[in-house]
Parts: C-alpha cells; sequence; structure tokens
C-alpha cells in the first residue's frame, strides 16, 4: 500500500517541479488515471468519482483546447463508444463494452481533445490487446478484456507526452 501511496504523490508531484504550477493538474489526472487502470484491472469496475474528479481537472489541464473543442471531444469519442456499444450488444445480446469504459471514453475527449482523444484510443486498443495477449490461453474469452485499463493508461501516456513536446 505504501508503494502505490508513494507512486502517486510522486506522479502528483513531479510535473509540478518539472515544469511548474501550470501543468500541476496534469499530476492529479495521471493520478486519477492509474487508479482507473488499476480499479478496472481487478474488478472490471471504472468508478464514477474518477470520471467525476477528471472532467472537473479537464478545463485546468493545459491541452485539450478551449471549451468548446474540450466539449466536442468529449461528444465525439462518447458518442463512438457509445455507438459501438450499441451495436456489439445488438448483434451478440450482451453487454460487450461497459458504459464506465463509455464515459470514460467522453472523458478522454473533454482532457485530451478530439484527435489526440482517437490518437489515445488507439494507443488504448494496443494496450488492451497486450493484456489480453498476457494471459493464459482461453482466459480473456472468461474473464472479459478491461478496456478501462487501456484507455487510462493512454490518457496519461498522451497527457505526458503533449507535455514533454511543447
Amino acid at each position: 500500500m505504501w508503494l502505490t501511496f508513494c507512486a502517486l504523490l510522486g506522479a502528483s508531484i513531479l510535473p509540478t517541479f518539472a515544469w511548474g504550477l501550470a501543468y500541476a493538474p496534469i499530476g492529479a489526472v495521471v493520478c486519477i488515471c492509474l487508479l482507473i487502470v488499476e480499479t478496472d484491472r481487478r474488478h472490471h469496475l471504472i468508478p464514477d468519482a474518477f470520471l467525476t474528479a477528471l472532467l472537473v481537472l479537464a478545463p485546468v489541464t493545459p491541452f485539450g483546447g478551449d471549451l468548446a473543442l474540450r466539449a466536442l471531444g468529449a461528444g465525439a469519442l462518447g458518442g463512438a463508444f457509445y455507438l459501438t456499444r450499441q451495436m456489439f450488444n445488438a448483434r451478440r445480446g450482451v453487454d460487450t463494452l461497459g458504459l464506465g469504459d463509455v464515459k470514460l471514453a467522453a472523458v478522454m475527449g473533454a482532457l485530451l481533445g478530439p484527435l489526440p482523444g482517437f490518437y489515445a484510443v488507439g494507443i488504448a486498443g494496443v494496450a488492451t490487446l497486450l493484456v489480453v495477449a498476457a494471459r493464459p490461453h482461453g482466459a480473456a474469452t472468461t474473464a472479459g478484456a478491461p478496456f478501462g485499463v487501456g484507455l487510462g493508461a493512454a490518457t496519461a501516456a498522451t497527457l505526458l507526452v503533449q507535455v514533454l513536446v511543447t
């Protein structure tokens, strides 16, 4: 538990000292994304409290554009995920993509904007495939693939790459 606490504290404080006070919200976003990754990995659940915290932080992060662009990103990513969820549910008759993933995608759009948000979804797909590939044969079909792991990691990674690039 102490290791997790220290890692989260370090992730929160490092951007502030390394790049200045304007980047402090990125440390908080990274911490929350790490919590989402671990919670979804263990329980296949993305708590609404984490999503709400990310949504509150979205307007104060230095990337993602103005509020209109952030709203466009939230609508585009959330809408794309919701339509995908509905199509797969109609075809298979069971929930194949959780509403937590849909909400997280919308929050990703609000944090990153539309174009970087879709790039992050691509990264999330690759990360989720790696998680599934690392499982023993057959375990992925019985346990499902926690897509929130990839989405959370990709959100944090995309923000950190934007910090390093600018």
